[in-house]
């Protein structure tokens, strides 16, 4: 929460000829105490001007969740505050987050190369066994499936289909 402690405004260096604006500044604290904008004039501020001409600065003490700041301001210049977003996640929960992204975005990038490699080696090899194009529409529809089950089937076709498989009565010659 941001609170305005004091504020003077007047002359440079002349502290007996400062007014107390105090409860102006306030007033230019946003609704939800979050934070002051204020360009630092007499119209700014709100008060006429009693030395016309003189340059003048504003003092300002006031506080940000208990935290006490004192800032001076001279005309011209914007006056502006905010109380922090929210506070960061602690390390721990930091170090946990982003482990746990590292990791979602290497299973990402895994799925991604077994889907490719699916569909390459249903192109590749499904041109053995029937159209490469309906190994192709396998291996997307099924990225993992097809990755196993095509080297698979095409193993077993062509052991049964092999002729050397079977071995005559009596061994080999």
């Amino acid at each position: 929460m941001l609170e305005v402690l004091s504020a003077f405004y007047g002359p440079i260096g002349n502290t007996k000829q400062k007014t107390d604006v105090t409860a102006q500044v306030r007033q230019r604290i946003s609704a939800d105490k979050q934070g002051i904008s204020l360009l630092v004039s007499p119209s700014g501020i709100g008060v006429t001007d009693k030395n016309p001409g003189t340059p003048k600065e504003l003092t300002v003490r006031y506080s940000i969740n208990g935290q006490e700041m004192t800032e001076t301001f001279r005309d011209g210049n914007t006056f502006s505050a905010n109380v922090p977003g929210p506070a960061p996640k602690s390390i721990t929960r930091q170090a946990l987050s982003l482990y746990g992204m590292v990791w979602s975005q290497a299973f990402s990038a895994l799925f991604v190369f077994l889907a490719a490699l699916s569909v390459g080696m249903a192109f590749n090899l499904g041109s053995y066994v029937l159209n490469p194009i309906v190994w192709v529409v396998v291996a997307i529809i099924l990225p993992y499936g097809a990755f196993w089950a095509i080297p698979v089937i095409l193993i077993l076709m062509r052991i049964f289909s092999s002729q050397d498989f079977i071995l005559p009565m009596g061994g080999p010659r």
